[in-house]
């Protein structure tokens, strides 16, 4: 997989808090006793900790909720219509955050489907960044390029 340095803060960033909070997950269930952390969540020694709560978005002038959604925002599926972007040559603007923000998926073979969706036909995942209005497109930001077979250094 190769992966645009700028950008790669950003994936091994939520990578690694994806992580933790699984590994703690894992961690609460082993030492509760319990086989599932579902489990050791609803046990009534060991409460859950709370979700931190999700946020309400600003409006911009074209009515569309603009922001960045946090762990819990995803979880609640309470995502803005556009979060800020960059195109690769550095001019800002907004990419829908429907687009970017995909549902977490269930299986191994959910997770290889959504992947394969949004690459194209040289294994790159590149999303439409466009003005304020959400309509008008000003350029493109390539996500991440996948290659197949090849490992991550």
């Amino acid at each position: 997989m190769r992966i645009s340095k700028r950008r790669a803060g950003v994936i091994i960033g939520s990578a690694a808090l994806c992580g933790l909070v699984a590994g703690g997950s894992v961690v609460a269930s082993a030492a509760s006793g319990s086989d599932s952390p579902a489990e050791s969540a609803a046990s009534p020694t060991t409460p859950a900790p709370p979700m931190p709560t999700t946020q309400s978005w600003p409006v911009n002038e074209y009515g569309l909720t603009v922001g960045v959604p946090n762990d819990a925002d995803r979880v609640a599926q309470n995502l803005p219509d556009l979060t800020p972007g960059e195109t690769d040559e550095g001019e800002k603007g907004f990419i829908r955050a429907s687009e970017i923000f995909l549902p977490d998926p269930k299986t191994p073979q959910e997770a290889a489907h959504q992947t394969a969706s949004q690459l194209n036909d040289k294994g790159e995942w590149i999303e439409t960044v466009y003005e304020a209005d959400g309509k008008t497109p000003i350029g493109h930001s390539l996500i991440v390029t996948v290659t197949q077979g090849e490992s991550v250094d």
